[in-house]
């Protein structure tokens, strides 16, 4: 898939796609200081760099952010490039959980229990 596909659908409306790219490669970030896309997986030593022209990715480490960030991209088409996502908080304090797009592709998950804050009765 061409390297300004994933820049533009996947990462760049931050929130959304954000959010789903944070549940299915958890651990990875973007580098908005860097001229070009650079996603790093900074616990595993890893990285890719999509050069400027669109055509060449360049990687390393011993995880494959790149094909990471595909399958992100491949699920998102799937669901039917969804533009918004739908949090679902139960008034019960229940598990939290986030949609987008419809149908058997949907993406679907649960958000991760937070500890009450300090000041905060449990």
């Amino acid at each position: 898939m061409p390297v300004e596909d994933i820049n533009t659908q996947a990462w760049n409306v931050y929130g959304q796609r954000q959010l789903a790219r944070a549940h299915m490669a958890p651990g990875l970030v973007r580098d908005f200081q860097a001229d070009t896309m650079t996603i790093v997986a900074p616990d595993d030593d890893s990285w890719a760099v999509a050069d400027p022209d669109g055509t060449t990715v360049r990687a390393h480490g011993p995880r494959d952010v790149w094909a990471e960030l595909e399958d992100v991209h491949a699920h998102w088409v799937r669901a039917g490039r969804p533009s918004a996502f739908r949090v679902d908080v139960p008034e019960d304090g229940g598990t939290q959980n986030v949609t987008c797009g419809a149908g058997p592709s949907a993406l679907d998950w649960a958000l991760p229990t937070l500890s009450p804050a300090p000041w905060q009765s449990a």
